[in-house]
């Protein structure tokens, strides 16, 4: 066999394995992550939660810097929570389990509307996979 023949299965081979690894590493990834998202709602009244305008999002610290991902959309219809009582929905997030991420929620009570964090203080991030977020 020829020196460059020698080579180019070489190179093939290597390029095999490479792709193979990186299919075996995305796959993970790809497959998903189940978590169920929990509201308690705090408040003196009906509170209800819109899943559609309800967000998650990542981050990745890449270099010691923190890089955000956008809001994405955690799903469809809205859930009602009477008042201290908690109400859940489980989703299938787009990326695997071990990633940071932040939850928020879109809830109106009585004429109101606005957002509850998961977690509450904004600057921090979980991998908790059944959050509860307070709805105050």
């Amino acid at each position: 066999m020829s020196m460059k023949s020698k080579i180019t299965k070489m190179v093939a081979c290597t390029t095999l394995v490479g792709a193979g690894l990186v299919g075996a590493g995305a796959s993970p990834a790809l497959a998903g992550c189940g978590v169920t998202v929990y509201g308690h709602n705090t408040l003196g009244s009906t509170a209800t939660i819109h899943w559609a305008d309800s967000d998650v999002r990542t981050s990745t610290v890449a270099f010691g810097i923190r890089a955000k991902g956008p809001w994405k959309s955690l799903g469809s219809s809205t859930t009602a929570v009477s008042p201290g009582d908690t109400r859940s929905k489980a989703f299938t997030l787009d990326l695997g389990c071990n990633i940071d991420r932040q939850y928020r929620l879109w809830v109106t009570e009585g004429g109101s509307s606005f957002w509850e964090y998961f977690p509450a203080n904004t600057s921090n991030w979980t991998r908790n996979l059944a959050p509860t977020v307070q709805i105050n």
